[in-house]
């Protein structure tokens, strides 16, 4: 890409042609739709969570102009201003397969990641505002060295991670075309909590993959490991969730997402998030993972449940 090959030209008619170049790739990147989603591919440009840098979230827009879209994810989801709330709307959605899946665990620098292909994954149905299957990707796990991890807030809250389960729909075929299309994934997510003391029921699936996290050597996928995941057993009892159309939350950010996110957090221990932290980071230095969140983002989408909210006065008017 012009970053690289002309970053450091000093030809001027080198010069011209990147920038001719740059600007029609960066023409070609973004599209908006009738709904008013802004699109954009997939890329392979380094960006850090690192707010200091000049690659850090702040900065993102310049790697991919959906960065600075209006339906930007995370958000802050509160139960008393969802323009659209009300119990039994909105089903619980469904997995054609309740076995463990066959997946492959690494690191890529930002978060840990299991990944699934073929025919060694699951089918989504059911997803509120969607129709087809959606096929299960991958699962990756954002957190932080303090307890405020998670991506998106609840009623004000932060938590110590969120989980995603990433789902792109199948007649698209890749996560790479899903990406560019309106509908094209669906993002489930799951609140991290661990708290000192905590003496309650953990998430025994879930701490069984934070360990074997442990065991990755390195980033990249070279270091990969194998390993069994029963999806259904790392979500939380209740099914109580927010719906709402937003972005992907790392570059290209593209608004291409229908976001599920539990409103019932599950539990690890301690123990767990510290393994996560120890993680080798983006510069794939050997010292304690930095934070992998992206900030709460103003989106103008409505957010949406499947339970009954705590008020609904003015409800319609308010956005999150």
């Amino acid at each position: 890409m012009c970053p690289v090959q002309c970053g450091c030209g000093f030809v001027v008619l080198t010069a011209l042609i990147c920038l001719l170049v740059s600007g029609a790739d960066s023409q070609e990147r973004a599209y908006r739709t009738a709904g008013g989603s802004l699109l954009c591919p997939l890329v392979e440009d380094f960006y850090s969570y690192k707010r200091s840098t000049s690659y850090g979230p702040s900065r993102w827009g310049e790697i991919s102009e959906c960065c600075q879209g209006q339906r930007q994810s995370p958000r802050d989801l509160a139960s008393s201003s969802g323009s659209l709330c009300g119990g039994g709307q909105h089903h619980m959605f469904s997995y054609n397969s309740s076995r463990a899946l066959p997946g492959k665990l690494y690191n890529n620098g930002h978060d840990p990641t299991i990944s699934f292909h073929g025919s060694n994954t699951a089918y989504l149905f059911n997803a509120p505002h969607t129709n087809g299957a959606y096929i299960l990707d991958n699962i990756h796990i954002h957190f932080c060295t303090n307890a405020k991890g998670s991506e998106h807030a609840i009623d004000g809250q932060f938590y110590q991670g969120e989980i995603h389960l990433v789902h792109y729909k199948a007649s698209y075929g890749t996560l790479a075309k899903a990406v560019q299309q309106e509908d094209g994934l669906v993002v489930v997510g799951i609140m991290l909590q661990s708290r000192a003391g905590y003496a309650g029921d953990m998430n025994q699936e879930l701490v069984k993959i934070i360990q074997r996290m442990g065991n990755l050597e390195g980033t990249g996928k070279e270091y990969q490991l194998p390993v069994q995941l029963n999806v259904a057993r790392i979500f939380p009892k209740s099914t109580n969730f927010y719906t709402y159309e937003g972005s992907m939350t790392s570059p290209p950010c593209s608004e291409s997402v229908r976001w599920i996110i539990f409103r019932e957090p599950v539990n690890v221990s301690s123990a767990e998030m510290d393994i996560l932290r120890r993680l080798p980071n983006e510069d794939r230095s050997s010292t304690v993972q930095s934070c992998n969140d992206r900030p709460l983002q103003t989106g103008h989408t409505r957010v949406e449940t499947n339970f009954a909210c705590s008020s609904v006065t003015n409800m319609a008017a308010e956005e999150i």
